[in-house]
Formats: structure tokens, C-alpha cells, sequence
């Protein structure tokens, strides 16, 4: 029997957490932390549903009895990823665009980066993908450059309707004189810059 006032001792998933920090455990065990009286097959059921992503990974959670506490657990975790804000931070090509959105954004999001004319971040706002509520987006906020993002929870091969969307919203930018810099698709593999493959026409030395 543990003497009164001593603490339960840690169970081994915490001890190594404690010792090697949160990135050290498989999502099994992080699981197990969260919801420690699960058993073997609910942590089975738990490493399925975490290997979807978007709407999938959250119907599936959401369908385990203790679902709730890991899908606030993940909204929490994306949250973090979003702090500090990304305003102020330079936009140099598409490297940047996509380390900026990839934490933010879910498949099948489309997220406008308006920028000032030092390539400055000013705007960064999930949107339709139609190209006058996008511009509109851009002017209302005082952007000087745009870029457009589009993430998928597919391979970054942009689409005839990406292409169109884009080419769109270049020619409308360009008559406000407010360059639309790049179009990106943000895939499961990477991303893929139109302004890179040509499809846009040029629109900042800088940007690269």
C-alpha cells in the first residue's frame, strides 16, 4: 500500500515522455496517455482512425466512445502550430507559401497570402477558390502581391480548373495592379508552384 501523501507513480508512456519530450512516442502510446484506461483493441481502432486525414480522420475519431478528447486534443495541437502569427514573415517563393500553410491549412482549403510590397505576409485567410471573392479578399485587406494556396490530401498535381482559376485571378489582379505572384498546390508530397511551371505570367523578381 503507497504511503498517504505520496504521488501514483508515472506509468512507463510518461516516464518516457518526461525523458525524451512528446515526439519520442508512437501515437500508440500518446493515445495511451490520453485515454488510459483503453484497451488494446480501442488503442487498434485509435492508430486507424489517427493514420486518415481531414473529414475521414474525424468521422472515425468521433465514432470511438473517448473519440471527443483525442479530435479537442488534435484541434489543440493545430492550434499550437498556428502560434506565433505568421504576419510579418517574408514570402520568397513557394517554399515559404507552403511552409506557412501546410500547419493551417485542411484539404481542400484554399488560403489567400496577401502581401505588401516588400513581399511581407499582411493577410492570410482561408477562402472560396473563385477568383473575384479572392481578389476582393486581397483589396479589403491592402495587399500589394497575392498568392493563392490550395491544400489537398492528394499528390500536388494541379488540376485544369487550378490552372483556369489562377490565370483568372492573374488577369483581374493585374488590373487593379496587384500582381498575383503564385498559385500553389500543396499536396500529400509536396508542392507544386504554377508561377514556377510557367502558367502565370511573371510577376516579382523577388519572388522566386
Amino acid at each position: 500500500m503507497r504511503p498517504s501523501g505520496m504521488a501514483a507513480p508515472l506509468p512507463s508512456s510518461a516516464l518516457e515522455l518526461v525523458t525524451f519530450g512528446a515526439r519520442a512516442l508512437p501515437a500508440r502510446e500518446l493515445v495511451r496517455l490520453l485515454v488510459p484506461r483503453a484497451d488494446e483493441a480501442a488503442l487498434d481502432r485509435a492508430e486507424r482512425a489517427l493514420a486518415l486525414v481531414g473529414p475521414a480522420r474525424e468521422a472515425a475519431l468521433l465514432d470511438l466512445p473517448y473519440g471527443p478528447r483525442l479530435a479537442a486534443a488534435l484541434e489543440l495541437g493545430r492550434r499550437a502550430w498556428m502560434l506565433p502569427s505568421p504576419r510579418g514573415r517574408r514570402i520568397h517563393g513557394p517554399t515559404d507559401v507552403a511552409a506557412t500553410i501546410a500547419p493551417r491549412a485542411s484539404p481542400d482549403e484554399t488560403w489567400l497570402l496577401g502581401l505588401d510590397a516588400r513581399l511581407t505576409l499582411c493577410r492570410l485567410v482561408a477562402c472560396p477558390e473563385e477568383p473575384g471573392a479572392l481578389l476582393r479578399t486581397a483589396l479589403m485587406a491592402g495587399a500589394a502581391r497575392l498568392v493563392v494556396c490550395t491544400r489537398r490530401a492528394t499528390p500536388a498535381v494541379p488540376t485544369t480548373t487550378d490552372v483556369e482559376r489562377a490565370q483568372t485571378l492573374a488577369a483581374l489582379a493585374t488590373s487593379c495592379r496587384t500582381p498575383l505572384l503564385d498559385w500553389v498546390v500543396l499536396g500529400d508530397d509536396g508542392c507544386c508552384s504554377l508561377a514556377r511551371l510557367g502558367l502565370l505570367p511573371p510577376g516579382d523578381r523577388r519572388y522566386r
